[in-house]
């Protein structure tokens, strides 16, 4: 009778494990959706890139989005105060030029890299905290659309 206890104890645990793995699994198959080529080739050049220009300390999660050729697109990014944050934008192997304009909310540029490159890079240093638009422009797409993505740098 005890043995019979244990089994019917043992089967009600492993199949609650059962259940709870199972959950487990689908909630990690949505979590971890698979990126498509053109946001992996992205995700790539921001490590490249940060390597490069040796931006070492990431203040915020990556930021992607995708435009077509001369195509525009406003992010804002929320900035603490004392420190110096640069912004990095990159794009996919599609794209040859894409550019960055740093704005205020009430849209005052204060600084652009405009440059036919597919790098951009502006900086700040807020007295305070802020919240700045980044202008992202795809300047050059010869496929569309383009990926692009951006990385935040705090520099100490």
């Amino acid at each position: 009778m005890k043995s019979v206890k244990i089994s019917a104890v043992l089967l009600k645990m492993a199949f609650s494990l059962c259940i709870l793995l199972a959950a487990v699994g689908v909630y990690s198959q949505k979590a971890l959706q698979p990126y498509d080529d053109w946001t992996i080739q992205v995700l790539n050049q921001l490590r490249i890139y940060e390597e490069r220009l040796e931006l070492t300390s990431q203040s915020h999660e990556f930021v992607t989005g995708r435009l077509d050729n001369e195509g525009t697109e406003w992010v804002n990014i929320e900035l603490p105060a004392g420190y110096t944050y640069h912004i990095l934008g990159v794009c996919d192997h599609d794209c040859f030029d894409l550019d960055l304009e740093l704005h205020t909310t009430d849209n005052v540029m204060l600084s652009s890299d405009v440059e036919t490159d597919d790098y951009p890079l502006v900086s700040v240093t807020p007295a305070e905290r802020t919240i700045y638009r980044v202008k992202v422009i795809m300047a050059n797409c010869s496929s569309e659309p383009c990926r692009y993505g951006l990385g935040i740098y705090r520099s100490e």
